[in-house]
């Protein structure tokens, strides 16, 4: 699973048994995880979606392990883009 290999299955499980709807979910993660764990969670979320339109539109499977690397690379890549643009 995509959560587990991320790190976050064991900070969302907890969460899930405290609330009734979505959006409540996001607000308890947003205000109790780390900016590095809710970017890894915002990154595995937008990588899922690139998954399904990859899936509906190119008829292409992707494996939870090309999700997760791929929300790891644009993590490194907006980490690397900050650093240099703080130099400059």
């Amino acid at each position: 699973m995509v959560w587990e290999k991320g790190g976050l299955w064991s900070l969302i499980s907890p969460l899930l048994l405290s609330v009734e709807y979505f959006v409540e979910l996001i607000f308890k993660i947003c205000e109790t995880w780390s900016s590095n764990n809710v970017k890894m969670l915002v990154m595995l979320m937008w990588s899922l979606w690139r998954r399904r339109n990859v899936k509906l539109w190119d008829s292409i499977e992707e494996t939870s392990e090309a999700v997760q690397m791929r929300a790891n690379v644009v993590i490194q890549d907006w980490k690397l883009a900050e650093s240099f643009h703080q130099r400059y």
